[in-house]
């Protein structure tokens, strides 16, 4: 290595200045002689094993006092020259490489005993810590080298910012992380590796602003950094900021086109966009590159169900969850698949897997409920709801489909709590006003009904859809007959029936007829029971 030979010359010019009597007294003289020939011929690591090989038979044989500590410090300088040797191949290749775990203990070897024939050795310490760093290394012993290289290096700013930014990341807490990053940029403020890490440290932390900032000046450092350039385009989309996140992937995946993470972000976006023939263009890409990714499986599943490719997405489906049978979001995309095409009991296994292996996901229990609300299981529905709001109290659409479920078995007054709950948390949702308003104008109970306020709740759900949906214009319907008011009844009646589709119709037309007659309409549900929508008797 050329900075360990040029520090090293000035010791060898030194030794041979040296008297030749005092090399006699030494039965080891010899050996340390061509040591020190073969030091400044050596050319490779096996020129370098000859060196060591040299001083310990110089020190085996014996060397008087001078000459003993020459030859460790051309033996502890050699020996860190060929384990940085050994340590450069373990460092850059990949670690799949069979020649990794060896090469990586050879080069640990050589530095153990250059730093025993000669302690004070920063650079010998940085290297331990790097390659215990590594995977299968010992984490403890890479902090203590890299401690103590960060205190051997004090006066050498170049070093110091080297030993610091390999540290770093072995640090638990994210302010001493943060603290040796700001040293290292101290030291080296246009540093594009520091500003990198460090903006890591604060996304990770939950600082987006802060990361941001650091992102854009290690780019401003080092305009190539692709790795800042990715990092960066998180931050954009975790703020929403989906055209900006989006520019700075194309930057990315123009200067690394194998990029497979950066091509499954950008179809991310593409499918936020609606997009799903670019995001299939990219996961194509990203699958050539990462065969067998779940979340690029699942993603273009997702685009082709948008496009109704339902087969296609099926298969990237089964294949995802090949790879990873417990992957939620592939469980609950097909979930949604197998309902859509009337495999309602095969949708429901796949959702209860993904409970059993996600049981905190709010989302899961979400489309249960729903899938046993409309399979007209409305115990399990409550169930799989109740669980969600446990995990999600105030949520306006658990509240009001945990209603609609306490409605469908005549639980009247849970089902008004639910729907009063979900109005609080979102006051213009049409669906809950419509279903509130249902509720306060047909309950049977007669302490539950408001005709007042459900005339109220339905006229606004009628504006806010523009008096275009069927069901709603029912409601205000049902308000206007609890009102007394049975022309209007009449009148709102009609005009749902008018623009229902076929699978209401029928039953419009039955209200309608209630209306007509002058008879106001009442759910007549009972624990345990179906919906029953029936006029009020006489």
């Amino acid at each position: 290595m050329t900075t360990q030979i040029t520090r090293i010359v000035p010791l060898l010019v030194a030794f041979l200045l040296s008297s030749s009597a005092a090399f006699a007294e030494d039965a080891g003289q010899a050996d340390l002689d061509k040591a020190v020939d073969a030091k400044l011929d050596a050319q490779s690591i096996d020129d370098l094993g000859g060196v060591i090989d040299l001083c310990q038979s110089a020190l085996k044989k014996g060397l008087n006092e001078d000459n003993s500590a020459f030859a460790k410090q051309l033996l502890g300088s050699t020996l860190v020259q060929r384990g940085e040797a050994y340590a450069q191949i373990a460092l850059g290749a990949p670690p799949t490489d069979p020649r990794v775990r060896r090469v990586r203990e050879m080069a640990l070897e050589d530095l153990q005993q250059a730093l025993e024939a000669t302690p004070d050795q920063p650079s010998a310490h940085l290297l331990i810590g790097r390659l215990e760093a590594m995977p299968g290394g010992d984490p403890k012993r890479a902090r203590e080298s890299l401690d103590e290289a960060v205190r051997l290096n004090k006066e050498n700013p170049n070093n110091l910012a080297e030993a610091l930014m390999a540290r770093a990341p072995l640090l638990e807490d994210p302010e001493a992380q943060l603290a040796d990053y700001g040293r290292v940029l101290e030291l080296d403020p246009d540093n594009a590796d520091a500003l990198r890490e460090r903006g890591r440290v604060h996304l990770a932390s939950g600082d987006a602003e802060a990361a941001l900032q650091d992102f854009d000046a290690a780019l401003a450092a080092d305009a190539d950094d692709v790795t800042a350039q990715f990092l960066r385009s998180q931050v954009l989309f975790s703020q929403q900021k989906f055209d900006e996140a989006l520019a700075s992937l194309n930057d990315v995946i123009d200067k690394a086109p194998s990029a497979a993470p950066a091509l499954i972000s950008r179809a991310r976006i593409h499918t936020l966009k609606s997009d799903s023939q670019s995001a299939i263009a990219d996961l194509d890409k990203a699958l050539l590159l990462a065969p067998g990714d779940v979340i690029a499986l699942w993603l273009r599943a997702s685009n082709h169900a948008q496009l109704g490719e339902t087969e296609k997405a099926l298969a990237d489906l089964d294949q995802a969850l090949q790879m990873d049978a417990e992957f939620s979001p592939a469980l609950r995309t097909r979930a949604a698949l197998l309902a859509g095409t009337g495999k309602a009991e095969a949708a429901i296994e796949d959702l209860e897997k993904a409970n059993v292996s996600n049981p905190q996901d709010a989302e899961t229990l979400l489309q249960l409920g729903m899938l046993y609300l409309a399979n007209k299981n409305h115990q399990k529905a409550i169930e799989r709801y109740t669980s969600a709001l446990e995990l999600a109290a105030d949520n306006p659409l658990l509240l009001r489909s945990r209603a609609d479920a306490y409605l469908g078995v005549g639980r009247q007054k849970e089902a008004l709590a639910d729907y009063e709950k979900a109005l609080a948390a979102a006051p213009e949702d049409s669906g809950i006003l419509n279903n509130l308003a249902w509720l306060l104008a047909t309950s049977p109970d007669d302490s539950l009904r408001d005709a007042k306020r459900s005339l109220k709740l339905a006229t606004q759900a009628c504006e806010i859809t523009e008096y275009r949906q069927a069901h709603i214009l029912s409601t205000l319907a049902a308000a206007y007959a609890e009102s007394g008011d049975f022309e209007s009844a009449v009148k709102w009646s009609k005009k749902a029936v008018e623009i229902s589709d076929e699978s209401l119709r029928d039953a419009l037309a039955k209200e309608l007829k209630s209306y007509e007659e002058g008879k106001p309409w009442r759910e007549l549900q009972t624990e345990g029971e179906n919906l029953i929508d029936e006029p009020e008797a006489e």
